[in-house]
């Protein structure tokens, strides 16, 4: 989707989001798509308030490419987010203690940059509406896995020609592949477990097995 209104800073031609037609794919449209609106509804609500939290959301979709990337904002421009810093320790947790190593890990527009991200939008809004609060220490922290879906080309080259192949695993091994994914899941999971104070200084947080 490319329609939460955000105008990106040299945006990837066309696959970046076009105005041309709503006909043609990435269209950013006139305003959010009613599933956006209801996105933003319930992080909101779910979320806006909760004290004293690290809350990791995610968007999964499959996409282009061998290579499954871990995204954090921003998508619309090459400038690094406020929380850099943070987003770095997890993807060191993530790797190092969790070993998820496999994955390329940073913000979205080191790959490409988009018009309207919703996530970009969320976490701009989040932090405005707490711009002004005294001793918020809470953290929204959207992030994408895009799923590389090109590792089975070989198999099955005739994929890159077809509408739906060209996003999506083949048929024959998507239970294999979808199963890949449950580690990260879980793991994903749990850094809601723990909380702003686990990340501070140059700690990089650990939990310790039982």
């Amino acid at each position: 989707m490319r329609n939460s209104g955000i105008a990106a800073i040299k945006p990837f031609l066309f696959f970046g989001g076009q105005k041309i037609s709503k006909h043609l794919p990435y269209f950013r449209g006139n305003g959010l798509e009613p599933e956006s609106k209801a996105l933003f509804r319930l992080v909101y609500e779910s979320f806006f308030t909760v004290k004293d939290a690290i809350i990791p959301v995610l968007d999964l979709h499959s996409g282009f490419g061998t290579v499954d990337n871990v995204w954090w904002p921003y998508a619309f421009t090459k400038v690094p987010c406020p929380d850099i810093s943070l987003y770095q320790k997890i993807e060191k947790h993530l790797k190092h203690h969790c070993g998820h190593i496999h994955f390329q890990y940073g913000p979205q527009s080191e790959t490409y940059t988009t018009h309207g991200d919703l996530w970009d939008k969320l976490y701009d809004q989040y932090r405005d509406y707490h711009k002004d609060s005294r001793n918020w220490n809470s953290k929204l922290l959207p992030l994408t896995l895009e799923v590389g879906t090109w590792s089975d080309i070989k198999e099955d080259p005739f994929k890159l020609f077809r509408k739906r192949g060209i996003f999506n695993p083949a048929s024959f091994n998507k239970i294999e592949t979808v199963g890949r994914y449950r580690g990260f899941l879980r793991d994903f999971v749990r850094l809601g477990l723990t909380k702003p104070k686990d990340w501070e200084g140059n700690f990089v947080y650990h939990k310790k097995d039982n």
